[in-house]
């Protein structure tokens, strides 16, 4: 089992979900389904969709008072098993399922992790999840009508980290490193467990200067990035690859180590970004 999703990245929120992926070991590359391929986390579709209902069946069958199967997501690119853990009469936790041919899943998670974790003085997880609370609240993480995922955001806090301006002096210090500095070796393999959040206290004041300054840099900068991609694994802009449905989102995100033409923000429509999610970036300016 590998924890993936907010949790390892460290910046569970209370209501984050907890996203689970069972490793089966058959990844198709391993087993020879790809002449070339380019991700050994890849399973066959009906693997993913047979392992998923056997495990939503077997819960069935417990007639547990304690969890239940609350959804099928079967249908979508990622087919997911969607649980709910309840004590007494609260709903208290949400589990998303899923399934993976190894380890690698979730190299993305760790690498945000890890890059958050060489930030000693806490600023920048405290940063990445005050950006993950306010999309929330703004009600633009909604993917299934074409909003940006929550780690989409993370991604974008990450980004603007790594490319402060130099000229200023206020934020320099908080800037973030990139791959070349961080060991990745380690990324594609995972131990059990769950990573520690990554919570410290952060200095009074710090916290308004960064989020003005992402603001503007969202607002301004960040609409002009359509013809780019943006990773957080080089710290730069690069060029867009061209991949199926992906290259119509007006904005590319690439997935740390993931395939090339992966594009976190594929869900992205164009008039919900430019009608409601640079709108909400620009008024950000304004209230902090």
């Amino acid at each position: 089992i590998v924890v993936q999703g907010s949790y390892a990245q460290g910046l569970a929120l209370c209501s984050s979900d907890v996203d689970l992926a069972i490793v089966t070991g058959t990844s198709r590359c391993a087993r020879g389904q790809r002449r070339e391929c380019d991700d050994d986390d890849a399973v066959d579709r009906r693997l993913m969709m047979a392992t998923l209902r056997s495990l939503a069946d077997a819960l069935d069958e417990l007639h547990s008072e304690e969890i239940r199967v609350a959804l099928r997501v079967f249908s979508a690119r990622m087919p997911v098993l969607r649980l709910r853990f309840v004590a007494g009469s609260e709903d208290v936790l949400g589990v998303d399922v899923s399934v993976a041919g190894s380890a690698a899943r979730g190299a993305c998670d760790r690498y945000v992790h890890r890059l958050l974790g060489r930030d000693a003085s806490g600023s920048a997880a405290a940063f990445c999840r005050l950006i993950k609370h306010w999309a929330k609240r703004k009600q633009l993480t909604n993917t299934l009508r074409g909003g940006l995922s929550s780690f989409c955001f993370v991604l974008l806090a990450v980004f603007f980290l790594q490319t402060l301006p130099p000229g200023r002096a206020d934020l320099i210090k908080h800037r973030l490193p990139t791959h070349r500095d961080l060991p990745v070796r380690s990324l594609r393999t995972t131990r059990s467990g769950c990573p520690a959040q990554l919570v410290a206290p952060v200095a009074v004041g710090t916290l308004p200067v960064l989020l003005e300054a992402f603001f503007q840099w969202a607002s301004q900068e960040l609409p002009q990035c359509s013809s780019v991609a943006l990773s957080v694994v080089t710290g730069q802009a690069g060029l867009r690859l061209r991949s199926k449905g992906s290259f119509r989102a007006p904005l590319q995100l690439d997935v740390p180590f993931g395939v090339a033409t992966d594009n976190a923000a594929r869900c992205l429509r164009r008039d919900v970004w430019e009608q409601l999610i640079v709108p909400e970036l620009a008024r950000g300016r304004s209230v902090v």
